[in-house]
């Protein structure tokens, strides 16, 4: 390749890659139209090849696809750090088997992405994680702009979870869930209101306040789905970052979350969220609740939910707790307001179950 053409392609795809992306590409194909995969799909995706021009900065797609993979509702992804091992676009079975078996996954995704004369191509396979023969046809994604890159990586996991669901039944299926945890010791409505309202208001409304929810145990280890019009994929010093924008639909478990705009947040070499934040017109619903505010961030290894905005509020049956600042402890069901807390309580009222918010107040 002559020098120009390698400085056009470092040039063209650091910028994609570092930069990100100033906005959204029209031409994108919805979220929404992910296949959703079968019950204890587990799928690894191995380190993929990566050759390019002389100097050229070829991007991670095989991370990129494992972390997409993640949002998608598949019980188990391995990322490439986990599969470890020589990148190999098309292993010997053998191989393909044991790095299967070391991310514990029923089919593996293998791979090549060539950057060439400023274009990028992605050719991958999937692979039976019991045997490591081939499974299915090849997938193969030409990438000609990198605001494309997104709807590439997300073509590709479509197309691998589909390959991935008429495979027969998967070597081993996702890890068991945890149980349970025991139903911890929370305040109860009453003494919630009683602590916004009671003695010392002033300095009482601006501590926390805390009400009841079922008991119903949160499973933190259930698969991630997240659904938008659109999706965009940034890097920002080795830390990825998913965007999904319009009609964004959360849920895991039973928490559900919508909103006008939603962020996943990747540690280094890391496969699942550490952090997703939701924003503008944000519903959340979990366990006979109901919260409205204006950005929700949900940190996943501490299994909680801080919702804030000028009025953020809960609602749950008849009682509705307002404040600038309401904590949901997903796993123990404790709801906690901090700032200013409003607490409504209505035991003895009928039919409000569906009513607006302040109705009554």
């Amino acid at each position: 390749m002559k020098a120009g053409s390698s400085k056009q392609a470092i040039g063209w795809w650091m910028a994609a890659i570092w930069l990100g992306l100033a906005a959204p590409a029209p031409a994108q194909p919805s979220s929404e139209a992910a296949v959703s995969p079968k019950t204890g799909l587990s799928i690894g995706v191995a380190p993929f090849e990566r050759v390019g021009d002389v100097g050229a900065d070829v991007p991670d797609v095989a991370l990129m696809l494992a972390r997409r993979l993640s949002t998608l509702g598949v019980a188990r992804v391995a990322s490439p750090p986990e599969i470890g091992g020589t990148p190999m676009a098309d292993p010997e079975a053998r191989t393909a088997a044991e790095q299967a078996q070391r991310g514990q996954v029923g089919a593996l995704v293998v791979g090549r992405t060539t950057g060439l004369g400023g274009k990028l191509s992605i050719d991958a396979r999937l692979r039976d994680g019991r045997s490591g023969e081939p499974i299915g046809r090849r997938f193969f994604v030409e990438v000609a702009r990198p605001k494309e890159l997104a709807a590439a990586v997300e073509q590709l996991a479509s197309q691998v979870i589909a390959q991935a669901n008429e495979a027969p039944a998967p070597r081993s299926a996702a890890p068991p869930a945890p149980p349970a945890p025991s139903t911890p010791a929370v305040a109860s409505a009453p003494e919630a209101a009683a602590a916004a309202a009671g003695p010392g208001a002033p300095e009482t409304r601006a501590a926390a306040a805390a009400a009841t929810a079922p008991a119903a145990g949160f499973d933190s280890d259930a698969p991630i789905t997240i659904k938008s019009d659109v999706l965009d994929v940034f890097d920002e010093g080795g830390k990825r970052r998913f965007q999904f924008v319009g009609n964004v639909r959360a849920k895991q478990a039973d928490l559900v979350i919508r909103s006008e705009r939603l962020e996943a947040y990747y540690p280094p070499n890391g496969s699942q969220p550490d952090r997703i934040v939701a924003s503008g017109s944000v519903t959340m619903k979990q366990a006979g609740r109901v919260a409205r505010c204006a950005q929700a961030t949900f940190y996943r290894k501490d299994d909680r939910i801080v919702c804030v905005g000028d009025v953020a509020e809960v609602e749950q049956g008849c009682d509705i707790v307002r404040g600038r600042e309401i904590v949901f402890h997903t796993a123990s069901q404790l709801l906690k307001v901090n700032g200013s807390a409003d607490v409504r309580i209505n035991p003895d009222a009928e039919g409000c179950g569906g009513a607006p918010a302040g109705t009554g107040r």
